[in-house]
């Protein structure tokens, strides 16, 4: 890891810590990642919110956790992640405004499929069955997933994505390589949604992550859309802007 965020890193990786995140229960563990990502419309130039997340290593698995603010709204998520299969355990998400909490939802993962439940607004439970060998995460845990998941040049993972709306996209994320710049290595990796040729075309969706080709891979860059009708965005971690606005190579 390099730039802003080096020390930072280090700092978590010296000693296990215990870590409140807002109502949320503490983490106990090793905090092994911490950085603020941020992200820029590409079309309209406008900032969009911060996001703060950590990484930590814990007796139950390595759990994610971010945070962010956005029109006085707060948004908190934790999630745990088995370290054998690299798939989401489960997931805690609140949101809340002047303290209160006017939404919490939970994802939970079983050998019978993925139970999505979500109280105040938008209340309502849906279930989805797994499929063969695809990895199921939601918008917040993408790239922790696809990061971790490691992704060689020319081999494929399914990866459905779903919504805290409980709607679901399957997208096909392929290794693209590793790519060097300025000393440090990336791994590359597209992700693109199934649908048919003459909707993709139409909506032109195509996304690029990269990671940092090192432990614990976590996401530096992301170019694309965030959903079929958004605007193009790129997200990139606190200290990677000369890798976010540089043109991807071929």
């Amino acid at each position: 890891m390099k730039r802003t965020c080096c020390f930072a890193i280090l700092l978590c990786i010296m000693m296990p810590v215990t870590v409140s995140v807002g109502t949320l229960s503490p983490v106990d563990g090793h905090c092994i990642f911490t950085g603020t990502y941020l992200t820029k419309e590409l079309e309209t130039g406008r900032m969009r919110e911060q996001i703060n997340a950590s990484f930590f290593d814990t007796s139950e698995g390595f759990m994610l956790t971010t945070y962010n603010t956005k029109e006085g709204k707060e948004k908190r998520l934790s999630c745990m992640i088995d370290k054998n299969s690299m798939q989401l355990s489960w997931v805690h998400q609140e949101r809340t405004e002047n303290d209160h909490i006017y939404q919490s939802a939970d994802l939970k993962m079983s050998s019978q499929g993925v139970q999505l439940s979500v109280t105040g607004e938008d209340a309502g439970e849906n279930f989805l069955k797994f499929e063969d060998d695809t990895l199921y995460t939601l918008p917040d845990t993408l790239h922790t997933l696809l990061g971790l998941r490691q992704i060689e040049k020319g081999t494929e993972q399914k990866v459905c994505v779903v919504g805290w709306n409980g709607k679901h996209l399957t997208f096909v994320a392929r290794g693209e390589g590793v790519i060097t710049v300025d000393g440090q290595r990336y791994r590359m990796v597209s992700l693109n949604p199934q649908l048919p040729l003459g909707v993709h075309k139409v909506l032109n969706w195509n996304n690029v992550f990269l990671f940092i080709d090192e432990d614990p891979h976590f996401m530096a860059v992301f170019k694309g859309k965030q959903g079929p009708f958004a605007d193009p965005i790129v997200m990139w971690l606190e200290g990677e802007e000369q890798l976010a606005f540089s043109p991807l190579p071929e």
